[in-house]
């Protein structure tokens, strides 16, 4: 827990943030989708349920995402 603000990473090109119950997930300007924190649902779409502390990129590294939303254990998106 924080009470001040932290970056994740270094990038700086987000475009877009949706942040659910533990995780967040962003969408860079380049179009990918990228994932961090709480992954016990796969809900970061990484093909794994393991928890990351950084973001780390969606499994089919597509680079044509333009919306996200995330939720309590699950994430949708749209190309």
């Amino acid at each position: 827990s924080r009470s001040t603000p932290k970056q994740i990473g270094s990038e700086t090109n987000w475009a877009l943030i949706s942040a659910g119950i533990g995780y967040s997930m962003a969408l860079k300007s380049d179009g990918t989708l990228w994932g961090w924190g709480r992954n016990n649902s796969g809900q970061l779409g990484d093909g794994t349920t393991t928890d990351r502390s950084t973001p780390t990129q969606e499994a089919t590294g597509a680079t044509n995402w333009t919306a996200i939303a995330a939720g309590w254990t699950f994430t949708v998106a749209i190309k």
